[in-house]
């Protein structure tokens, strides 16, 4: 199974010139995106009915940006082989269905485990980005298909659907 994790690619890039560091580390900035709560970190498992596209419509729908979204691709796989533990958890997105069905945490992480979880997901995940156009053309797809009630989606992004003809001015 693939993991679907959001981030901020700006961060995961490798500074310019940065003499200070030792070849096989990296700054301190992916940190930031691994955000833990109670020790854990919040994941989406991707598979037929939890789609790439669907989560990305479930987590920008409650953005108040109207940005892209960066997001890794990784392996369960993978994130067990380094001794990481998955668990099935509700997850907080406009999406109810996928909250029920698709979201996992990682759990039992660490002052020392979270550096190797940011090494993990920076040697071995996928990075992608979605545009705004595409976002926006989830979003709606997600309102038509009543994944998303409308009325859960932030009014920057529906303003910008309905003036690119995505929906219905209601």
């Amino acid at each position: 199974m693939l993991l679907f994790r959001k981030i901020e690619r700006k961060c995961w890039l490798p500074p310019p010139s940065v003499d200070w560091l030792a070849p096989d580390d990296f700054v301190a900035d992916p940190l930031g995106d691994l955000a833990t709560s109670e020790g854990t970190l919040s994941v989406w498992c991707l598979d037929q009915d939890c789609a790439e596209p669907r989560i990305a419509a479930a987590i920008s729908a409650k953005r108040s940006k109207f940005v892209g979204l960066d997001y890794f691709v990784l392996d369960e796989v993978k994130l067990r082989a380094a001794g990481f533990e998955l668990q099935k958890t509700r997850g907080d997105s406009a999406d109810r269905d996928l909250n029920k069905r698709c979201h996992h945490d990682i759990v039992k992480l660490s002052e020392r485990s979270l550096p190797v979880l940011a090494a993990l997901f920076r040697s071995s995940a996928v990075p992608r980005t979605y545009t705004c156009p595409s976002i926006m053309e989830f979003l709606a797809d997600g309102i038509r298909l009543k994944r998303l009630q409308r009325t859960s989606v932030q009014k920057s992004w529906i303003e910008n659907m309905v003036q690119e003809g995505l929906l219905p001015n209601e």
